[in-house]
């Protein structure tokens, strides 16, 4: 009875500190290796540094889109566009049909197949 009661006594001032090293021990572990521990963390850290380099080159890609439409609009139209643009447009025919002197002179310069049409204004005839 003696020894029983010795072990009783023993146990029970050891289950409080058991108890507790095993809910450190599921923290520390959690805190290291879980959902939310330290290497998910140095993960994130790193598909974030991955995410902002995107975000930098959609930007900058972005901002020069909005030059180039810039130097589209119609009130200060930069010939230099113009021109891109147009020899763009061309090239993706075989054949251009145009009324307008500036579609023949174009077809011209990019080397294009072309017929041209009367104008109502008979700019195009002397050509």
């Amino acid at each position: 009875m003696r020894m029983r009661r010795r072990f009783s006594e023993s146990f029970k001032v050891l289950v409080v500190p058991v108890v507790c090293c095993a809910v450190t021990a599921y923290f520390g572990y959690s805190g290291i290796v879980g959902p939310r521990g330290i290497i998910a963390w140095n993960r994130t850290e790193a598909e974030l540094a991955v995410k902002q380099r995107e975000l930098a080159q959609v930007q900058s890609e972005r901002k020069a889109l909005e030059h180039r439409i810039s130097l589209l609009n119609a009130k200060a139209l930069d010939p230099d566009m113009l021109d891109e643009v147009a020899r763009g447009v061309l090239s993706q025919g075989r054949v251009v049909v145009t009324d307008r002197l500036h579609g023949h002179i174009l077809s011209l310069l990019v080397g294009r197949p072309h017929v041209l049409m009367g104008d109502r204004y008979g700019k195009v005839r002397a050509f």
